[in-house]
């Protein structure tokens, strides 16, 4: 059980957010309590604020003992892997912990011009850059030992993962000494395949594992 579709408790007022995270996340803890081989749970995480996402993932983990943690691709266009974010990075490595993230909607106005859904194309594309900026910031080797779950198989990572690996290759983004390869990073990763519609967006994962073949 997981708050994962938008848009969550990211609210324009700070203090409603955080009160609803925290409501939420003691409502999931007393489910699993009544029923512990029924219910598992990611704890929602009231962002953009660095400090109170800290204390309600340091309260779901360590108090409630809550599967993990939900995130979003973007909160008010602040990325996942914005360096501003690492110190709650450092905390859900030093737990270990398990992040679920879901898409979120694209912070740029020129996207919502086509009257299109969120859904539709630009859900899978926040994705695919939240994937991207994580990498090549450096988020995923800051905190390596924390397990990443992408929704919908990933966006359209699987897709460019071949454009990954040329940018590897030409060296122009990121350095990655520090990070590895995206072939490195992408190997580490988990999908749900929610919305991974037949088989044309499952075959992509053969395809991926053959890209990143050790």
């Amino acid at each position: 059980m997981a708050l994962t579709s938008t848009p969550g408790v990211q609210l324009s007022d700070r203090a409603a957010g955080r009160d609803l995270a925290r409501k939420c996340n003691e409502f999931a803890a007393s489910l699993i309590s009544k029923y512990p081989k029924r219910f598992g749970a990611f704890a929602a995480v009231p962002m953009p604020s660095i400090d109170d996402a800290i204390e309600e993932a340091i309260y779901a983990l360590d108090v409630l003992r809550l599967d993990g943690v939900v995130l979003f691709t973007n909160s008010d266009g602040v990325y996942l892997g914005d360096p501003a974010l690492r110190p709650l990075y450092a905390e859900l490595q030093r737990r270990e912990a398990v992040v679920y993230v879901h898409p979120n909607a694209s912070p740029d106005p020129v996207a919502h011009h086509l009257g299109l859904t969120d859904n539709l194309i630009d859900f899978p594309a926040d994705t695919t850059r939240a994937v991207a900026e994580m990498h090549y910031l450096g988020t995923f080797a800051a905190a390596p030992d924390v397990s990443y779950i992408f929704s919908h198989a990933g966006g359209t990572i699987p897709y460019l993962a071949g454009r990954l690996a040329i940018v590897d290759e030409m060296k122009i983004i990121g350095d990655g000494a520090a990070t590895g390869t995206a072939a490195d990073a992408l190997r580490k990763l988990y999908w749900d395949t929610a919305l991974a519609l037949g088989g044309n967006a499952l075959q992509l994962f053969p395809r991926f594992k053959t890209i990143y073949k050790k």
